[in-house]
C-alpha cells in the first residue's frame, strides 16, 4: 500500500469518525494503517493529530517529565552541573499533583506518555485558566480565572502554553469528597489527580459544573535565585512554595529549571527527562513502609524485584502490599535488609515503587538469585537486568504471549488470558491459537463466556493481512528483538530470506543488528524454526517498504569500570557504532554519571554546541533494553 493511500484512509477515517459519528473501518484496522504510515513516513503531519477535537495528539517536541531529587544536596548539585557561573538564574516553581497539559493552537491537550497525548478540546467547557497579566497580578490583586475561549483571546498563542490540569483543594472537598460527582460506578473519587482523569474520560459532561478544572501556567508562578546564593536560601524557598500554594492546589513538590530557555534547550535530554530542570519531591507525598522480603517475578527479558512489605500501607485510596524495585543494579545500589524502612510512590499515580532506604536495619540482608527459579538455569547481569540463561525459560511464556499480543494491537490479551491459554493448551506462540482453534473450548474455561471467546477470536481475525513483517518479528519475542530492531534488520533483508529460504547468514544479520542480537536469533531459531515461518503464513504480513534505518554513532568520555575496548564491543552488539571521537554525525555522547558536567570534557563541550544528546552510562543502557 503506498504512502498516498494510507494518507486517503486515514483521512477519511478521521472524518468519518469525529465529524460525522460513523466509521468506515474498525480501530484496529485504523491503529494497523497509522503504525504503516509511521513506518513509510515518520514525520507525516497526520501522525501530529489524530482525530478531531477528541483524539491522540502528537507532541513536537515531546512533552518529557522531569528527573528526580530529594534533598536540598542534590538539587544544588544538579544546578551547579548545568551552570555556567555563579551568576546563572534558577526559576523555582510549585509542582502540581494533577496532569500536565498544553494550549496550542486553541487546542488543549494533555502530556500522555511525552509523545501521544489526548486532545481534550471537547472538554473545554470544564476547564478555568489561571490568568496573570504581563506576569504579574492584575490591580486589584486578583488572580483571574478565565474560560477557554476567552483566554485564547487574551494571549498570543504562536507559542505554547504549558501548564497543570489540577482539582484546587476546595473544589475536590466540595464535588468529590462530599460525593456530588462520583465514578461510574458510584464510587468516590481517591484523590484530585484521579478526578481530573476521571472528568476528561466522560462523554457526557452535560451536568458537571463549568470550569471545575484549573489550568494553571507553569509561568505564573516562580521565584528565581542566582546559583551563588542557592545553596543558602533553597530551604527557605521550598518551605515558603509549600506554604503558599499546598493549601490551594494539590502538589508533591518544587520544580527547578533554567531562567534562560535558550541555553536549557542546548543541554538536551535524555530519552526520559530535559537536561535543564529537576523536581524536587516532597518526602511525605510517597509512604513509608516496613521491608520483610523479595520476591523476584519474571518479565519478558528479565527478573525484576518486588519488595513484599510487612504491613499493608494506604496510599491514595488503596492497600498496598508490595512495591517494584525496578531492576537488579537498583536493588543491590539499596543493599536491602529486613525491617528497613524505605519511601514508596505510585509510579503515574499507579504503580508502587521503592524510591529509597530512609531507616536502616539490623536486619537480614536481602540477596539475588544465582539460578533462576523456574527452570535453574543460570542468571546472568546483562546491563541493570538480571537474565535468565535460558532463553525458552518456561516463566517467560505467558509475559511474551502479552508482549506478543500488545506487538499486534490485539485486544483483550492481557496476562490472565494468556495464563489460562498457556496452561490449559500449552500455548507458546500467537500463531497456535489459528493454527489450532481452541475458540470453542474457551467460552467454557472459568472467567470466559462465549462472548468473550467469540471477541478475542475477532481480534486475531483482524489482524490477518493487517500486521507488518516488524509486527510478526518482534511478536515472536526473541531476546533483544523488539519492533525497533525488527524494523532495523527487515529494512535491509527480505522476512522470506531470513527465516523461511535462510539465505542470509548469521554474519549477514549481525553486520545490521550487532553479533549478539545475530546470535540469539539464532539460538532462538534453533529451538522454535518453525515459529518463523507459521507466524508468517497464518499472520499474512503487508509489504511495507520501510525506511533505511542507519546505524547511529556513539562516543563515550570519561572514566569508566570497564575497559574502552568492552564499551566499544558492548555499542557494537546492540546495533550502534562505536567512535572514538566526536563529530557532527555523531548520535549519542555517554558520560559515566552527571559528575562529569561539573568539570565538562572537550567531548561534552563540543556535544552541547551541536545539540548532541548527551546520556549518562545508566542512561544509555536503560535506552538499550527501552528500544530492544
Amino acid at each position: 500500500m503506498t504512502k498516498t493511500e494510507l494518507e486517503e484512509i486515514i483521512t477519511k477515517a478521521n472524518d468519518a469518525y469525529w465529524n460525522n459519528n460513523s466509521t468506515i473501518i474498525s480501530d484496529e484496522q485504523y491503529d494497523q494503517y497509522v503504525e504503516m504510515l509511521k513506518q513509510v513516513d515518520p514525520n507525516n503531519k497526520l501522525l501530529e493529530h489524530i482525530g478531531g477535537t477528541r483524539g491522540k495528539y502528537r507532541h513536537n517536541p515531546p512533552m518529557l517529565s522531569l528527573d528526580k531529587a530529594y534533598t536540598s544536596e542534590d538539587i544544588i548539585k544538579w544546578a551547579t552541573g548545568v551552570s555556567r557561573s555563579q551568576d546563572e538564574m534558577i526559576f523555582i516553581q510549585p509542582k502540581y499533583d494533577g496532569i500536565a497539559g498544553k494550549i496550542e493552537n486553541d487546542r488543549i491537550t494533555t502530556r500522555g506518555d511525552g509523545v501521544l497525548g489526548e486532545d481534550i478540546t471537547s472538554h473545554k467547557d470544564l476547564i478555568g485558566i489561571e490568568h496573570i497579566i504581563n506576569d504579574k497580578l492584575s490591580p486589584d490583586g486578583i488572580i483571574r480565572r478565565y474560560e477557554f475561549d476567552k483566554y485564547i483571546k487574551l494571549i498570543e498563542v504562536d507559542q505554547p502554553v504549558y501548564g497543570e490540569l489540577v482539582i484546587t483543594n476546595e473544589t475536590f472537598k466540595n464535588y468529590f469528597e462530599s460525593g456530588k460527582i462520583l465514578r461510574a460506578d458510584g464510587s468516590k473519587y481517591s484523590n484530585p489527580r484521579n478526578a481530573v482523569a476521571g472528568l476528561f474520560n466522560q462523554k457526557d459532561i452535560t451536568n458537571i459544573p463549568r470550569g471545575i478544572v484549573t489550568f494553571v501556567p507553569y509561568k505564573n508562578h516562580s521565584i528565581g535565585c542566582r546559583l551563588y546564593r542557592l545553596s543558602s536560601c533553597i530551604d527557605s524557598i521550598i518551605s515558603t512554595i509549600e506554604q503558599d500554594f499546598k493549601s490551594k492546589y494539590p502538589m508533591d513538590g518544587v520544580v527547578f529549571k533554567l531562567y534562560d530557555e535558550e541555553y536549557s534547550a542546548s543541554l538536551g535530554s535524555t530519552t526520559h527527562h530535559p537536561r535543564g530542570a529537576i523536581a524536587y519531591k516532597f518526602t511525605n507525598s510517597g509512604s513509608i513502609g516496613i521491608v520483610s522480603h523479595v520476591v523476584w517475578q519474571s518479565g519478558k527479558e528479565a527478573l525484576t524485584p518486588v519488595l513484599e512489605l510487612e504491613d499493608p500501607i494506604r496510599m491514595n485510596g488503596s492497600n498496598i502490599k508490595r512495591a517494584t524495585c525496578h531492576n537488579y543494579k537498583f536493588f543491590k545500589e539499596l543493599g536491602l535488609k529486613k525491617g528497613q524502612k524505605v519511601l514508596i510512590e505510585k509510579a503515574g499515580d499507579v504503580i508502587p515503587k521503592i524510591i529509597r532506604v530512609v531507616e536502616d536495619s539490623d536486619g537480614e540482608v536481602l540477596e539475588a538469585p544465582t539460578h533462576c527459579p523456574w527452570c535453574e538455569s543460570e542468571l546472568n547481569v546483562v546491563g541493570v537486568e538480571l537474565v535468565c540463561s535460558n532463553i525458552c525459560c518456561k516463566a517467560k511464556i505467558v509475559p511474551r504471549l502479552v508482549y506478543s499480543a500488545k506487538v499486534l494491537n490485539l485486544d483483550g490479551y492481557g496476562p490472565a488470558t494468556m495464563a489460562e491459554f498457556h496452561n490449559r493448551f500449552g500455548i507458546k506462540h500467537l500463531y497456535e491459537l489459528i493454527e489450532t482453534n481452541y475458540w470453542y473450548q474457551i467460552g467454557h474455561l472459568p472467567g470466559f463466556t462465549d462472548y468473550s471467546a467469540e471477541m478475542l477470536a475477532k481480534q486475531l481475525d483482524l489482524a490477518i493481512g493487517n500486521v507488518t513483517e516488524a509486527q510478526i518479528l518482534a511478536s515472536l519475542c526473541i531476546p533483544g528483538i523488539g519492533l525497533t530492531i525488527a524494523r532495523k534488520l527487515l529494512s535491509k533483508f527480505n522476512y522470506a530470506d531470513l527465516f523461511i529460504s535462510c539465505d542470509i547468514t548469521q554474519d549477514e544479520i549481525a553486520t545490521v543488528i550487532g553479533p549478539t542480537r545475530a546470535q540469539w536469533i539464532s539460538e532462538y531459531y534453533s529451538k522454535y524454526a518453525d515459529a518463523f515461518e507459521k507466524a508468517y503464513w497464518y499472520f499474512k504480513p503487508v509489504s511495507v517498504t520501510e525506511v533505511d534505518i542507519h546505524r547511529d554513532k556513539v562516543c563515550f568520555t570519561g572514566k569508566f569500570s570497564i575497559p574502552r575496548a568492552d564499551c566499544a564491543v558492548f555499542v557494537e552488539n546492540n546495533g550502534f557504532e562505536f567512535t572514538d571521537s566526536m563529530s557532527a554525525d555523531v548520535k549519542y555522547l555517554v558520560v559515566p554519571d552527571n559528575s562529569a558536567f561539573t568539570s565538562p570534557s572537550s567531548k561534552i563541550k563540543y556535544a552541547l554546541a551541536h545539540k548532541i544528546a548527551i546520556l549518562t552510562h545508566e542512561q544509555f543502557i536503560n535506552m538499550i533494553n527501552t528500544k530492544g
